[in-house]
């Protein structure tokens, strides 16, 4: 299965942690400006 390939790699290449802090980062902005005072990832 080459989709497990890929996934692989990107863990491997640190793809996945910098999208992860990526999405943190943005879905935190869009909660601030709907409203949101504190969000927090757990």
């Amino acid at each position: 299965m080459p989709w497990i390939d890929i996934a692989r790699a990107a863990r491997k290449g640190g793809i996945l942690d910098d999208a992860e802090k990526q999405a943190q980062v943005e879905l935190g902005l869009f909660l601030r400006q709907m409203g949101f005072e504190q969000v927090e990832f757990r």
